[in-house]
């Protein structure tokens, strides 16, 4: 391969964000999550209907750069997924949260833009939160449910790089949930047992 030829691959897969917004201007797959996308992810199912039906708002986006011509065994993609300010009841916005398909991918994520937590969960419950703020980098692990929550009351925007074979499980979070929920009290936010955890024995 000459050096022009190298040249011109770096340029194919460079992208811009924006930091304001948290698009990438590469992106080859986006996705649009709405209130009334997000049926049974928030702990107060009626809430969240309800509010779907006056102002079906969106929750978050995703956008993603997945190199098309690279082998997939090795090559990594990359995405930022924008979690808009709001709440159903006292609960924060949120992604659905899902652990990935090839269960021992990692990711790393970079926040850009706003506050928040993610919580990572792995198979045998434990959970943990972590705080979100301009420049705080995240690694997670394989074998880890992880959902993005946005606390502040602007966007928050999350850089993220991962195997191209990962993909995405989304049944692992929705067959039991996580076991805690980010919630709003006039402290700020709080983590507080989420009342539809249902554990590996239906508990």
């Amino acid at each position: 391969m000459t050096h022009p030829a190298v040249l011109d691959a770096a340029a194919a897969l460079s992208s811009f964000m924006d930091l304001k917004k948290g698009r990438l201007s590469a992106s080859n797959t986006q996705h649009r999550r709405k209130l009334s996308d997000l049926y049974g992810v928030f702990s107060d199912e009626e809430a969240r209907a309800h509010k779907a039906a006056e102002d079906d708002e969106t929750v978050y986006e995703s956008f993603l750069t997945e190199p098309t011509d690279q082998p997939r065994a090795r090559a990594l993609c990359y995405s930022t997924t924008v979690v808009y300010p709001g709440r159903v009841g006292d609960e924060f916005y949120m992604t659905r949260g899902h652990r990935h398909a090839r269960q021992d991918s990692p990711e790393v994520c970079l926040t850009v833009r706003g506050r928040g937590m993610v919580l990572l969960q792995t198979d045998d419950f434990r959970i943990q939160a972590l705080a979100l703020e301009p420049g705080t980098v995240v690694y997670v692990p394989g074998v880890t449910s992880h959902r993005i929550v946005n606390t502040g009351d602007e966007l928050l925007a999350v850089f993220s790089v991962y195997p191209l074979m990962a993909g995405r499980n989304y049944r692992a979070v929705e067959s039991h949930g996580f076991r805690r929920i980010v919630v709003a009290t006039p402290e700020g936010p709080d983590l507080v047992p989420n009342p539809k955890f249902r554990s590996a024995k239906g508990e």
